[in-house]
């Protein structure tokens, strides 16, 4: 049962900032913990829901060379104090954060408008209050986010669900294979993975409500895998090294060019690795760091200005 208020923590940013410092603020959000957020909260504009209903990528780029306010959600709300003290501390009056209350009702009462049941190949995404699943011939998982990225709405999460389909046409995984999803969100690559026979997975998220989010999700989809938080750098200091054939990483390029050293490090050789969050701008860039880290190239997606690559790990030599 989730809690019944949920916490708020709106940021705002002075008109003159750059958008290079605004990137530089994100950045820190993450060294905060905070992997979930929303942009674009102010007159019925939200940058990350709009994302999925535009057929132009020119949009897409139009919104990310703009500077928007920024929302933090969690049910925890020493989290949202926690995470208003770093913002302070760091950033002084430069600034701006308010905090909100609000009930958990009205949250899931706004998710209604945007998420609508999504398709593909081999999966039918549904949230929780849709009811016309009866007779549908494909693997059903059914979504509920919470704060968590990943309900199938969006371009990256389609492009990886694809992938991932991809992935089981041309591998039949066994008993021993390990796959892992990095920063997880709401799990729904987790159980992806699942539906489609893998029974070793691991998944991961900096963001305690993400953990709960894939973990709730995990139990209604009838599917098991490990949810822990933590890091990529957090797994190789647990001597995870080599440890998987698969990695699924639908995260955002500037985490992305961080771990992808840490990626080689923790996928077998031969394994491979499908990472988005992606604009299409920013592939030729991930594929030349992949390849300087030991990877070589497969795949390339792309859908509505987003894309996800497809690579693997390099035979030690």
């Amino acid at each position: 049962m989730k809690p019944v208020e949920t916490y708020e923590l709106k940021v705002k940013f002075p008109e003159n900032i750059s958008y290079s410092s605004y990137e530089h603020f994100k950045d820190k959000l993450l060294s905060f913990g905070v992997s979930s957020y929303v942009e674009g909260v102010q007159d019925n504009i939200d940058k990350d829901q709009s994302l999925t209903t535009l057929d132009n990528s020119e949009i897409v780029h139009d919104f990310d060379k703009k500077i928007f306010p920024l929302s933090i959600y969690s049910y925890d709300q020493s989290e949202i104090d926690r995470i208003d003290f770093e913002i302070r501390k760091n950033f002084k009056d430069l600034i701006t954060t308010e905090k909100v209350t609000l009930t958990t009702e009205s949250w899931t009462e706004g998710w209604k408008d945007y998420f609508k049941p999504i398709e593909t190949s081999s999966f039918y995404i549904y949230p929780p209050w849709e009811s016309k699943v009866k007779g549908i011939k494909k693997h059903l998982i059914v979504m509920d986010p919470g704060f968590a990225f990943g309900t199938g709405q969006h371009s990256t999460t389609q492009l990886c669900l694809s992938h991932i389909e991809q992935y089981f046409e041309l591998n039949k995984p066994s008993d021993q294979h390990r796959a892992l999803d990095l920063g997880c969100g709401s799990g729904i690559l987790a159980i992806s993975l699942a539906k489609l026979g893998y029974n070793n997975i691991e998944a991961l998220d900096i963001d305690a409500d993400a953990v709960l989010a894939a973990e709730k999700n995990a139990k209604e989809n009838h599917v098991s895998y490990l949810v822990e938080k933590g890091s990529s750098s957090e797994l190789l200091e647990k001597g995870k090294k080599l440890s998987y054939d698969l990695i699924v990483a639908n995260i955002l390029w500037n985490v992305l060019e961080k771990i992808i050293f840490d990626l080689k490090k923790l996928i077998k050789p031969g394994g491979e690795i499908i990472l988005s969050g992606l604009l299409n701008e920013q592939a030729d860039q991930m594929i030349h760091l992949a390849d300087q880290a030991g990877f070589s190239f497969c795949d390339k997606k792309t859908q509505e200005g987003w894309c996800s690559i497809k690579m693997k790990s390099r035979l030690l030599s």
